[in-house]
């Protein structure tokens, strides 16, 4: 004979209850585990700095409270980059891109971000006393400029573009320089020497 058929009325509605309650715990459980794990990949940052390069790229969250899948995820990124080659760097340019906004020009919306005197983007710019280096073993956080920020902010209003909306963004590489006519050079990261 069926057990279920020997409990009271009472005891079905009982056990039947408390079916429902453990297969909703179970789902709503899932539920919170998927939209944590579905939040987290959210936002991508694809690190596209060529591999052979002498730096280390981290990507951190300068705002330990929040994560990079909010609105303001610009303000709370920041890209440590640290000297693992001999020679001291300096100068360096990076771009973080945003592949999913395009320009009225038709090209990604891209934000440079630059260590060292502007004039070192030529290789055979001479050093200065007071340009100061990246020395071997030592880190430089990069953050987006503030004037950038609130461009991006103006922009997002203007085009009515929704900041939440920006699923990808991408780092590239476009220029190191050791300051001694040596360096790398592009997205690829191509050795330059003006010496040969």
């Amino acid at each position: 004979m069926n057990a279920y058929r020997l409990l009271s009325p009472l005891h079905r509605i009982i056990s039947l209850a408390a079916i429902m309650m453990a297969a909703l715990m179970l789902f709503y459980g899932a539920n919170v585990v998927f939209s944590a794990a579905a939040l987290a990949q959210e936002r991508e940052i694809d690190n596209q700095i060529p591999k052979h390069l002498p730096i280390k790229v981290t990507i951190k969250n300068l705002e330990k409270v929040k994560k990079l899948d909010n609105e303001e995820w610009m303000r709370d990124l920041g890209i440590e980059i640290k000297n693992t080659g001999e020679k001291p760097i300096y100068y360096l340019n990076l771009i973080v891109s945003l592949p999913d906004v395009i320009t009225e020009k038709g090209i990604s919306l891209a934000f440079p971000l630059r260590y060292g005197r502007s004039e070192l983007l030529r290789f055979s710019a001479s050093l200065q006393s007071d340009d100061v280096p990246i020395s071997s073993g030592e880190s430089y956080t990069f953050t987006i400029p503030e004037q950038l920020q609130r461009g991006w902010e103006r922009y997002s209003l203007r085009r009515n573009f929704p900041k939440k909306e920006t699923k990808k963004v991408q780092l590239e590489f476009q220029v190191l320089n050791f300051g001694d006519g040596t360096g790398f050079l592009g997205t690829s990261g191509v050795p330059k020497d003006i010496h040969k």
